[in-house]
């Protein structure tokens, strides 16, 4: 029965995320809200990590079921792709060491403020 409690709150989550961003004036996928509710409901302290970590492990061991679509409909737009491959290949690589050097940067950051801490 936990899990389908779970399974309720990150549920229930998703949809405010999704009717949240229907009513911005600008675009940003619900998703991306879901989340940042999220976040701020587990900062909070209204949720509590061990309340969603079973369905939350469940779902990230099985995060590569939820590409098959993705990639089912890339293969529909097969002639698409072959006009546009050195676009995609360049904004892939960008992507890469952006999110590569972003998230080096971060990891700095932590850790000096980690180590601020542990001094004082």
């Amino acid at each position: 029965m936990k899990i389908f409690k779970e399974l309720g709150i990150l549920f229930l989550i998703a949809v405010t995320g999704e009717y949240i961003s229907s009513l911005l004036p600008f675009t940003l996928p619900g998703t991306i809200v879901g989340l940042i509710i999220l976040l701020v409901l587990l900062l909070a302290g209204v949720i509590r990590e061990d309340m969603i970590s079973t369905s939350g492990d469940f779902l990230l061991g099985n995060m590569a079921i939820f590409f098959v679509p993705s990639t089912v409909s890339l293969l529909e737009h097969l002639e698409l792709l072959k006009s546009t491959w050195w676009k995609i290949l360049v904004v892939a690589t960008v992507s890469f060491f952006l999110t590569f050097f972003a998230s080096g940067f971060a990891v700095m950051i932590v850790r000096r403020i980690m180590d601020r801490r542990r001094a004082a």
